[in-house]
């Protein structure tokens, strides 16, 4: 069946809710029955335990997740540093005009059904997404003159049929845009003490 898509977000908070459950078991002897073995599923009588799960799920996605989590954390201490926040006004209307967008979804109501948890995960995700697009405003914002010089160099490729920008605007703002977000965060890596302390998730995101 197909669930309401969270995208990585999911994926994420999953693998640090048992990398949480990992740290506690680990710190506590006095439980030979940790909970990272704790059974999450059965085939033909075997079981998939917490601890296996989690290591499928780190060795299949955590790159992803984590580098993505890198991007965000660098995000939100460059909006920090500038003084840009979300207001709760700000976030409540925009996730109350979301709801109402969704409120008749199925895939979304059978999920909120199994997950109580899923409209805190949607509206932390806003926050993040708001916060971003407040930062990216602010710090580099696009230039009509950025759109025009990118139209002009792309057009025969991009849009053959377009007379003027006015008639791709959008096109062209989402790629400008897209470029200069993507070029403002690796410049934000590059400037920050970063450290990877798994090896193997280092070695993934070197290659």
């Amino acid at each position: 069946m197909k669930k309401f898509d969270l995208s990585m977000l999911t994926i994420a908070i999953l693998i640090l809710a048992l990398v949480g459950v990992s740290i506690t078991t680990q710190s506590s002897s006095a439980n030979e029955t940790s909970a990272t073995h704790e059974v999450v599923a059965r085939v033909n009588g075997e079981s998939i335990t917490q601890d296996q799960f989690y290591q499928l799920l780190k060795d299949k996605y955590g790159d992803k997740v984590l580098d993505d989590t890198i991007d965000q954390l660098l995000v939100k201490q460059e909006a920090a540093k500038n003084k840009i926040v979300v207001t709760d006004d700000e976030l409540n209307k925009e996730f109350s005009a979301y709801k109402e967008r969704i409120k008749d979804n199925k895939n979304y109501l059978e999920d909120l059904k199994a997950d109580p948890d899923l409209d805190s995960k949607l509206k932390d995700r806003m926050y993040y997404k708001l916060l971003e697009k407040k930062a990216i405003d602010k710090l580099i914002p696009v230039t009509d003159q950025e759109l025009q010089d990118y139209f002009t160099k792309h057009k025969d490729v991009l849009w053959k049929k377009a007379t003027s920008l006015a008639e791709v605007k959008d096109s062209v703002r989402s790629r400008v845009l897209d470029k200069k977000t993507n070029d403002w965060i690796k410049s934000l890596r590059e400037k920050a003490a970063l450290e990877i302390t798994d090896s193997v998730l280092e070695h993934k995101l070197n290659d």
